[in-house]
C-alpha cells in the first residue's frame, strides 16, 4: 500500500496538478488536497495522512503555527516553496523544504522528492 498524502496549496490548479504528476511518479498513493488550513484539519480529522505537503505561505503566519501542531501531533511536513528565503522557523523545528513550482523534467529536483517519500515510508 502506497501513502497517504494531503496537499496543502492555496492555488487549486497547482494542487490538482501536483496531485497527478504525483500519483503517477508513486503509484499506489493516495492523495487529498486542501486550499485552506482549515480543510486540511477537516481532512486530517477524517483520514490521518502519512506526509502533509505544506505551501508555504497557505494563511500567512498561521501556516508556521499549524506546521509546528502538527510536528506536535506526530505527522511529517514537508513546506513547498517557491520563496528563496530560509526562516528559522525551518531550522527551529527541522522541517524539509522543497522547492516549487515542481520541474517535472529535472533530476535534482526529483531526487529531493524521492529521498523524501522513502523518509516517509521507512
Amino acid at each position: 500500500m502506497g501513502l497517504n498524502l494531503l496537499i496543502v496549496e492555496d492555488l487549486p490548479e497547482f494542487s490538482e496538478w501536483f496531485k497527478l504528476v504525483l500519483l503517477q511518479r508513486y503509484p499506489g498513493t493516495q492523495a487529498q488536497t486542501a486550499i485552506n488550513l482549515w480543510e486540511a484539519e477537516q481532512l486530517m480529522s477524517r483520514n490521518r495522512p502519512d506526509l502533509i505537503l505544506l505551501d508555504e505561505i497557505v494563511d500567512s503566519q498561521k501556516t508556521w503555527e499549524f506546521a509546528k501542531n502538527c510536528i506536535g501531533e506526530g505527522y511529517r511536513v514537508i513546506f513547498m516553496t517557491g520563496m528563496e528565503n530560509f526562516e528559522s522557523i525551518h531550522q527551529e523545528l527541522n522541517i524539509p523544504r522543497l522547492p516549487k513550482p515542481l520541474d517535472e523534467k529535472d533530476p535534482e529536483i526529483w531526487k529531493l522528492w524521492d529521498d523524501q517519500i522513502k523518509e516517509t515510508k521507512s
